[in-house]
């Protein structure tokens, strides 16, 4: 679990990555930084698109007539506050690792919540286990995050992986949902469409730990199940770790391809990795 000195660092780091921006244009809420679908008093330049007649002329671009000897208009809108639901995976199959997938986990959370409070959006924040709980919903402003802090840290993951929790732990309206998970025992197409309804857009930040992409050396294993405390001795010669590191393989690659039949984001999270490499691709992909 990362301390609060090794924590601030990593905010310090975080804090030059940009914006997590949205696909998606925006209508209501308050003032941000998402693109709206109205022109609004405080504009924002986001392109050109063609002159209908009837349209104020002022807003022509004369430049681009003189270049094309065709009309169009400078494309104005609102910016707006956007809702982000960040969901952490609190299960028992996040303890494990070495690095640990929990302590990603709570680095990569906690990093995502303070960079929507910090660019003015609205933030939500789940732990999903057996249910889903809200330890923050609907702050704004940068003063909620250090309580949010303080009840994440005191966190320990337990309990079993339920698809619910994760579905049941989104948003109501349109915005942008964060999961970060193992995706161990989820059916990850159904939760992407439950959490998808409605136009919300999606991202998964899967964590995986070195061990569980190269298991161990030996001829004779005791596995336990992280949720379940299920025993099970199995023998584990080179063919079998050959056929266990196809699988995993398989498994990683299934997860990213159910989000790109979806349109949703996919992170890829070793545990290995620096969390603000990790960020810096997850705030990219919506730009």
């Amino acid at each position: 679990m990362p301390g609060p000195a090794e924590l601030e660092g990593f905010l310090r780091e975080i804090r030059h990555l940009g914006n997590i921006r949205l696909r998606q244009r925006l209508t209501g809420a308050g003032e941000g930084i998402h693109p709206g679908l109205r022109p609004g008093s405080s504009l924002d330049f986001h392109g050109h698109r063609p002159y209908i007649p009837g349209e104020d002329p002022r807003r022509i671009d004369w430049k681009a007539y003189a270049r094309t000897g065709s009309l169009f208009l400078k494309d104005f809108s609102e910016e707006r506050q956007a809702q982000v639901a960040v969901v952490l995976d609190g299960s028992a199959s996040m303890d494990f690792g070495r690095p640990g997938k929990w302590e990603m986990g709570v680095k990569l959370a906690l990093g995502l919540a303070y960079l929507a409070l910090r660019q003015r959006d609205r933030v939500s924040f789940f732990i999903a286990r057996g249910q889903s709980e809200a330890l923050t919903e609907n702050a704004a402003g940068i003063e909620p995050f250090y309580q949010l802090t303080r009840l994440v840290l005191r966190l320990r993951p337990s309990g079993v992986t339920a698809g619910r929790a994760f579905a049941g732990a989104g948003l109501r309206g349109a915005g942008l949902v964060f999961v970060l998970s193992d995706f161990l025992d989820l059916e990850v197409g159904a939760l992407l469409d439950r959490l998808g309804a409605g136009g919300r857009e999606v991202a998964l930040v899967q964590i995986i730990s070195p061990q569980e992409l190269e298991p161990p050396v030996g001829e004779e294993l005791k596995l336990v199940h992280a949720e379940t405390g299920r025993v099970t001795r199995v023998h584990f010669p080179a063919e079998a770790r050959s056929r266990y590191r196809e699988k995993v393989k398989r498994f990683l690659v299934e997860t990213r391809e159910e989000c790109l039949r979806r349109g949703a984001w996919y992170v890829w999270a070793p545990t290995t990795a620096d969390p603000v490499l990790v960020l810096r691709q997850a705030v990219a992909m919506g730009g």
